[in-house]
């Protein structure tokens, strides 16, 4: 009797398949925690990339409010801007578009595309139209 009591006693560790299970939820506990650290800060860098690319948009709708309205159409011979103003993966693309939506007008479009953290292709886009002076 003695012996058993004994044996009882000494059997108060782990085994190895609850340790293993153990060591199992906590690492899936902690790669959850770190993926909902990381996406709102991928989230946040997206947002960013937007507000960079409409700044680009805009600021090329501006030069070209300022161009003359006959040079507006060689826009459309030109290849797309890459890496606009040195920011790597911004494009951006300007086509003018004549009698929309009415005869002796001229609809442009500049539009900024990049790369999204997440993957897949962020764009914006700036339209606005000009008429014959």
């Amino acid at each position: 009797m003695h012996h058993l009591l004994i044996k009882k006693l000494n059997n108060k560790g782990f085994t190895l398949i609850e340790l293993v299970v153990t060591v199992a939820i906590v690492v899936v506990a902690a790669f959850m925690l770190a993926y909902a650290m990381i996406y709102p800060l991928q989230t946040q860098a997206d947002s960013e990339k937007a507000s960079t690319a409409a700044f680009l948009a805009q600021e090329k709708a501006e030069q070209l409010k300022a161009d003359s309205y006959d040079n507006l159409d060689s826009y459309n011979s030109k290849p797309p801007e890459t890496d606009v103003d040195g920011y790597k993966g911004f494009n951006r693309t300007v086509t003018v578009e004549k009698n929309i939506p009415d005869k002796n007008t001229k609809q442009i479009t500049v539009e900024v595309t990049y790369p999204l953290i997440h993957g897949g292709t962020g764009t914006q886009m700036v339209v606005f139209e000009r008429t014959v002076e």
